[in-house]
């Protein structure tokens, strides 16, 4: 089964149970064993014969033909992000230039599984790290509460002052896990997730790949 997301957003769950939010600019696909989505070539798609079958207004009652000649005049669907999504990638990126590493992309897979354990969280009223059932293998993962995204984001960020440039580590007594993911040359990816939480007001889930943190490397490597 394959959903291509044009417009919008669609939460889907797979027949093992796993949720999946899909949006616009992507394709959904369930497989044997695992559902997953993959970026959409949406011109392509725009263009395939089943959208031009859904826009014949042979098809459609005639009081539907005004939304259907909107809809072609529309231009080309490109897949964007929110603005919380935006928001949260510019702050990762901005801290990486800062420190000269490549920029982040943002993964729809890593940030389905993100939001499906925050979900789980705000639904539990808890606050822990996921137990590696989300989805996402091997993934690195920070976890934050708060009133706003900018400011789960700044408990992050703030962790740099604990961080030594020198050495590439944290200064001695201090713990700065969070900053040193956000900052981790060899992560390429990030993709996260927010939802309302009862306790602290909201709850943000990030998870990176590849995963950094790892015991003897340096952040900057």
């Amino acid at each position: 089964m394959a959903v291509d997301v044009l417009v919008g957003a669609v939460r889907i769950t797979a027949l093992n149970g796993s949720i999946f939010n899909v949006n616009a600019g992507n394709r959904y696909i369930q497989s044997a064993e695992l559902g997953g989505t993959d970026p959409l070539d949406l011109s392509e798609a725009s263009e395939s014969p089943s959208v031009e079958d859904f826009l014949d207004e042979t098809s459609w009652p005639s009081e539907v033909k005004p939304l259907l000649d909107n809809l072609k005049a529309q231009p080309p669907i490109t897949s964007q992000l929110t603005e919380t999504q935006q928001e949260i990638l510019d702050t990762h990126n901005e801290l990486r230039a800062e420190v000269d590493v490549p920029s982040l992309s943002w993964s729809p897979e890593l940030a389905s599984a993100a939001q499906e354990w925050a979900d789980t969280l705000s639904r539990e009223n808890d606050f822990r790290h996921s137990d590696g059932s989300n989805g996402v293998s091997g993934a690195g993962e920070n976890i934050a509460a708060g009133n706003s995204v900018g400011r789960m984001l700044r408990l992050w960020s703030s962790e740099k002052e604990d961080f030594d440039l020198s050495s590439g580590q944290c200064r001695r007594g201090e713990t700065c896990g969070h900053y040193s993911q956000m900052i981790w040359r060899r992560t390429t990816e990030l993709g996260c997730g927010v939802a309302p939480h009862r306790r602290y007001g909201n709850v943000m889930v990030c998870n990176y790949s590849p995963p950094g943190n790892v015991i003897g490397r340096s952040p900057l490597q």
